[in-house]
């Protein structure tokens, strides 16, 4: 995490984590997307990958086959993790 920090000049003092599964969300001003956007204050941080384990195999398999060279030219997994990792930064 020190790295990114580092890399986009942000002082630790001024993340919203409060903890490795806590982050305090401030107001924004968007007007579409997900719809807990417009929730504000402490809100815990979890894994959301129910997405994965109910997608359709052949969805699955179009979407994997579309984005193959990406996949592995930056390195990332062919087929998913078993959803059970720590939410990326919030440690």
């Amino acid at each position: 995490m020190s790295d990114i920090l580092d890399m986009i000049d942000e002082h630790p003092a001024h993340l919203p984590f409060t903890d490795s599964h806590t982050v305090v969300l401030s107001p924004n001003h968007t007007s579409s997307g997900n719809p807990s956007r417009f929730k504000t204050g402490p809100t815990a941080v979890q894994n959301d990958d129910r997405w994965v384990r109910e997608q359709r195999s052949s969805d699955r398999f179009v979407t994997t086959v579309m984005t193959l060279p990406l996949l592995l030219h930056y390195g990332y997994p062919i087929r998913p993790s078993s959803g059970n990792d720590e939410v990326p930064g919030a440690s």
